[in-house]
């Protein structure tokens, strides 16, 4: 549920570049581009539409909101019912996100509104019951939300809308999993996945299917699926090294791999905020999968990568961790090369701190 579609006529080569950077995925680029638009005669509603996105994605959340605002406003100025409903829809979303329950409430019930009010069937009918499903789930109600997805997902099918397909997809594998069947909850994620790692699905729902399958996974304690996933989240995040949305998530999700697998301080490092403090690797650059081979786990690199998905040194302590007989305790002694012992590291570039990072960062 985005907006691509340009408008025709009238464009000056500013708003043509900015399009053109949202479509390759250049958000920062996208973010400039039309905000100097935006500043210098205003833009249509299509094109806040992005403007917002591209605010979200790196990281502009509040700027982002306003943007969305505007774009929802401009939308019910041209009488585009449901393009206004989708920006209701996608507010209730991230202010459901951010925990504004009130905020969100009334953006769906405008949304929903707008929906009652146009004349003819559209897609935005069902992503508006996505947002719907999603508080039925969280008030324990799995049964509820399925009805809600099943819907949705059928008017997906019928509008070929890729978005709304994986949305109504991923709640239907929470629902699953919400109501005991953990096995079939697992294999609806992966086939939303393919959509998303095959490019069918936009940045943001991307995003969030990422973040959530992970999720589940780790709930479900699954851990060969949430390193796979993981490295998968990974990997996009470097193909888009400007976009911080998801960056933090990738870091948490990291910390938490490595913490399950004993690797305490590399748990810490992915922990700190903005990137790795260890290997100096910041969480919005290339980013590099744990990856910790073990437990049934299998280790993988990205395809044309040359350099090893961690350090050496990050390695060996990873592949002592996760080794069958080491206890915890040993797992935290200090060693060479260790936050404890900077002087004993042996990886080139190195930039460990002389005491263990406190505390996660966020986005």
């Amino acid at each position: 549920m985005s907006a691509e579609t340009g408008l025709d006529g009238g464009l000056d080569g500013g708003l043509d570049r900015g399009r053109a950077a949202f479509r390759e995925q250049r958000w920062t680029d996208a973010f400039r581009t039309l905000r100097e638009a935006d500043l210098s005669g205003g833009l249509p509603a299509a094109d806040l539409e992005r403007l917002a996105t591209a605010e979200i994605l790196t990281g502009s959340a509040a700027a982002g909101f306003a943007s969305l605002t505007r774009a929802h406003e401009e939308y019910l100025v041209v009488g585009d019912l449901a393009g206004a409903a989708r920006c209701a829809g996608w507010m209730a979303i991230h202010l459901m996100h951010f925990g504004d329950g009130e905020r969100a409430g009334g953006w769906l019930a405008r949304g929903q509104r707008l929906v009652a009010e146009i004349p003819r069937p559209d897609a935005v009918e069902g992503f508006l019951l996505i947002p719907t499903s999603l508080a039925r789930l969280h008030q324990g109600d799995p049964g509820g939300a399925l009805e809600l997805l099943a819907r949705a997902a059928g008017i997906g099918q019928a509008f070929q809308d890729r978005d709304l397909m994986a949305l109504a997809l991923l709640g239907t594998g929470q629902a699953a999993v919400g109501q005991g069947r953990v096995e079939e909850g697992l294999q609806i994620f992966d086939e939303v996945m393919v959509a998303v790692t095959a490019g069918e699905v936009s940045a943001i729902p991307s995003g969030i299917a990422y973040c959530a399958v992970i999720a589940s996974c780790q709930l479900a304690f699954d851990l060969g699926r949430a390193l796979e996933w993981t490295a998968a989240l990974d990997r996009w995040c470097a193909d888009q090294p400007d976009m911080a949305a998801f960056s933090g998530q990738c870091q948490a999700h990291r910390a938490e791999l490595f913490r399950w697998h004993g690797a305490w301080e590399e748990a810490l490092c992915c922990g700190n905020h903005g990137g790795c403090a260890r290997c100096g690797q910041r969480s919005r650059g290339a980013v590099r999968s744990p990856l910790p081979a073990g437990r049934g786990a299998t280790a993988s690199r990205p395809a044309g990568s040359r350099r090893p998905l961690l350090q050496d040194g990050c390695q060996q302590r990873v592949r002592a961790a996760t080794r069958p007989g080491p206890s915890a305790a040993s797992a935290r002694r200090p060693s060479a090369g260790t936050v404890d012992d900077p002087q004993g590291c042996r990886n080139r570039g190195c930039r460990h701190p002389t005491a263990p990072v406190a505390g996660a960062g966020g986005d």
